[in-house]
């Protein structure tokens, strides 16, 4: 693959790429975190040399149940926190900090109309919300994106320049 030529992916190959790094990364957090703080879930002895049956233990978690199962027990008996799943889930919505981010010249988002994570209500709501001139859709580039292109790498660089001085 030539670092500036596009992904050799089609849409369902690079949703199950995505898929797939989400479910990796959703199993290092889990082993991580429970190496920071064992909270008693997994049952698999865990050692420096002994992570192969661990691993295979944390990967019969799907996202949900990590929320139930390790996160919001943390939240409950080490923060101390009494939130619902629900309530976490619209904290950590980009919504729940509208008005800080609303017209902030600072800020510019870019991202890809065929993002399959990107709604049309939420390109509608980033642009009324940063402004037209900090928001750019690209038509193509899905959520994998299209950062490897000179051209949208030479847009995003030319609309930071004003920060720089």
């Amino acid at each position: 693959m030539p670092p500036t030529g596009p992904l050799p992916f089609t849409n369902l190959e690079a949703e199950f790429l995505i898929g797939l790094t989400f479910r990796i990364t959703l199993s290092t957090a889990i082993y991580g975190s429970q190496e920071c703080e064992d909270l008693g879930v997994l049952k698999t002895e865990r050692g420096w040399f002994r992570r192969a049956s661990a691993y295979e233990e944390i990967s019969e978690y799907s996202y949900l149940e990590y929320i139930y199962g390790f996160l919001m027990p943390y939240y409950r008996d080490t923060l101390g926190v009494e939130n619902t799943v629900d309530e976490l889930r619209q904290k950590n919505d980009l919504r729940s900090i509208s008005e800080q981010l609303r017209g902030n010249p600072k800020i510019r988002h870019f991202s890809n109309r065929n993002d399959s994570l990107t709604t049309d209500e939420d390109i509608i709501w980033l642009t009324e919300l940063l402004g037209e001139p900090n928001v750019r859709f690209y038509a193509e580039g899905g959520h994998l994106g299209n950062m490897y292109r000179p051209d949208v790498q030479a847009e995003v660089m030319s609309s930071l320049m004003d920060l720089v001085q």
